[in-house]
């Protein structure tokens, strides 16, 4: 009789998995180390790495109603001052000074000569958001959506004329993707914002009794669901326009956001450096960033795979 095969050896054990750290206890940490309570908070999150909003953990909700009031004021002033209609402001003051302003004038700070450069710049930017994303049409190809990104882009290169449009043009799209996401948008392209009126808004307009209610309450709740909660209130320093998680201010915010991922800011980023003809940028023959660093990856490409060198310079100019 034959004797039985040998049993087998037993698997070693897989190696244990790490784990993974709790949600709750701060997974996300700010520069110094310091967890931040507000990690899962996307919004939120990205003002606080691009320096809109304080980043210490001793920042309180108070503080953060303030620095967002005051981004979106500066906004709302920023759009009033920049983004001029003739027609408005001659039914608002009457024809002041006709000679000047007035559709022929030739005078470049006339309105009209502001108004008619800001309609060029406009038509190239539309150009592009036509195109924006059409799998998407019933949510990107939306008039709302469309009418925000479009003032957020003219209002930075209005702001930014060193740089202008095509400069910058296909820098936005992943950042309005993002903060877009799953936000619905009125297809009305019209917007009214009256920061005086938004300003004026008074804490000790609501009923006591009900915001004391409502606070008693939250001791009870979740600290996360919390934490929005208070985010989303009216209830607190500068009233509406402080609210820190508000759909109605998106605009204003995302315009904040998209300022300081270009422009640096108080936060780490400045993409707008990359395409800077500055000659402080220690650049050797005065070509912006941006096509040194594509010119040194197409030579390294040719070194390590030169039939996708061909094929893509074969492609020309595309968005890889």
């Amino acid at each position: 009789m034959s004797e039985a095969a040998a049993p087998a050896p037993p698997l070693p054990e897989p190696p244990p998995r790490p784990a993974l750290p709790e949600r709750s206890s701060g997974w996300r940490r700010l520069a110094g180390g310091d967890p931040c309570p507000f990690a899962d908070l996307r919004s939120v999150w990205w003002r606080i790495n691009l320096g809109i909003l304080p980043s210490s953990p001793s920042s309180s909700l108070d503080d953060l109603r303030r620095v967002t009031a005051d981004s979106r004021r500066r906004y709302a002033n920023l759009r009033r001052r920049l983004l001029v209609d003739p027609h408005i402001l001659k039914d608002e003051k009457g024809s002041q000074n006709v000679l000047m302003d007035n559709p022929l004038s030739q005078n470049p700070e006339s309105t009209w000569s502001r108004f008619f450069r800001n309609a060029e710049l406009e038509k190239m930017v539309d150009q592009d958001l036509t195109r924006l994303y059409p799998e998407h049409g019933s949510y990107f190809q939306a008039s709302g959506c469309q009418g925000i990104l479009r003032r957020v882009l003219l209002l930075w290169c209005l702001r930014h004329p060193e740089f202008g449009y095509k400069q910058v043009r296909k820098l936005y799209e992943d950042h309005f993707t993002d903060k877009f996401d799953d936000l619905s948008l009125s297809e009305n392209d019209l917007y009214h914002f009256d920061v005086r009126r938004s300003t004026d808004t008074d804490a000790t307009d609501a009923n006591p009794q009900g915001s004391a209610m409502k606070m008693n309450n939250l001791g009870e709740v979740d600290p996360d669901i919390k934490r929005i909660m208070l985010l989303t209130d009216a209830y607190g320093a500068e009233g509406e326009l402080g609210i820190v998680l508000s759909e109605k201010f998106m605009e204003h915010d995302a315009y904040i956001m998209f300022d300081a991922l270009l422009s640096g800011g108080n936060g780490s980023v400045a993409i707008a450096d990359f395409f800077s003809h500055s000659p402080s940028d220690g650049s050797s023959n005065g070509l912006p960033p941006v096509i040194e660093a594509s010119t040194a990856l197409y030579n390294l490409l040719g070194i390590v795979d030169p039939s996708l060198l061909t094929h893509l310079v074969k492609l020309g100019p595309q968005v890889f």
